[in-house]
């Protein structure tokens, strides 16, 4: 700031925040912003002559029907689900137990086959 202007600074500012105080409810006039209702002290949130807010939210009785109906029909279909899911699963264990009693008996019939295989040649070294 310049020296020659004493002051200059706090003037300037001083008509700054003037403007904005100005500004609010002169803008609010022109509708550019809501303007904001003075508090009228009384309860229930009446605030300068403003209804109170509603308490709840209200619903059309056909949409809520609706969408409780929509609700209970995902939760037949989750439980349709998991019951078909869980029998899945069943059915892949007992196929999986069945594979597994399969398997170990073709390993012990391989075995046995090595082993039987290894008596004959065992008998054939011996008889050379």
């Amino acid at each position: 700031m310049p020296q020659f202007v004493p002051g200059l600074q706090r003037a300037l500012t001083a008509l700054a925040i003037a403007l904005c105080l100005a500004a609010g409810p002169l803008r609010a006039q022109q509708g550019d912003i809501a303007q904001q209702p003075a508090d009228t002290g009384e309860i229930d949130g009446d605030l300068a002559g403003v209804p109170a807010a509603p308490q709840g939210m209200r619903y059309d009785p056909g949409v809520l029907e609706a969408y409780q109906q929509q609700v209970e029909a995902y939760r037949q279909r989750l439980a349709a689900e998991a019951e078909a899911q869980k029998a899945r699963a069943e059915l892949f264990n007992r196929q999986q137990e069945a594979y597994r009693r399969e398997l170990a008996a073709v390993q012990a019939a391989r075995r046995q086959y090595e082993a039987d295989r290894a008596d004959y040649e065992a008998k054939v070294a011996r008889r050379r």
